[in-house]
């Protein structure tokens, strides 16, 4: 849709704006390396879950005590 406003607005065609960035591929190909090129997963997912607040937890608000056999509570289920 075209946006409403007058012409005088526009700069005139040897003023505006042509620095726009060349156009590519519009499914980013070329901007993430392959696997076997190296690089993070944080290349992979950028956008995924920070899961190392999970291990700001301090030992006071586990529920179960210091005592706690894991391994025996894993064989009884």
């Amino acid at each position: 849709m075209p946006e409403d406003r007058p012409i005088e607005d526009s700069p005139p065609i040897g003023e505006a704006q042509t620095d726009a960035p060349a156009g590519g591929c519009p499914a980013g190909f070329g901007r993430i390396k392959p696997p076997v090129a190296g690089g993070s997963n944080r290349d992979w997912w950028p956008n995924q879950l920070n899961l190392k607040i999970l291990q700001k937890n301090p030992d006071v608000i586990n529920p179960l005590d210091e005592d706690f056999d894991y391994r025996s509570a894993v064989q009884n289920l």
